[in-house]
């Protein structure tokens, strides 16, 4: 019987877990300094997972995010900056 219960009790945590899919999306932009030139080799760290992506030679960046996901911007020239991804317009990221 104890062997019954464990089962379903194991199965249905598993089914809790397949109908709950975690949404990614890309998340991308540019960075640029104070003067309006872009910042190359920034990192962008996301705190959730550790993964970090660097900009181009253009300042640019693309990097796949959960909603509301927190990146901090890190670069030599410029003060650490931390930034919310989120799928709205650009101005509220």
């Amino acid at each position: 019987m104890r062997f019954f219960i464990t089962g379903w009790l194991l199965f249905f945590s598993i089914l809790a877990e397949a109908q709950n899919p975690v949404e990614t999306f890309l998340f991308s932009g540019y960075i640029f300094s104070e003067d309006s030139v872009p910042v190359e080799n920034a990192h962008l760290i996301n705190y959730r997972d550790t993964k970090i992506v660097t900009t181009d030679s253009t300042g640019r960046f693309s990097i796949f995010v959960q909603p509301d996901d927190s990146l901090m911007i890190n670069h030599l020239s410029l003060q650490p900056m931390v930034i919310h991804a989120n799928k709205g317009k650009t101005s509220s990221n």
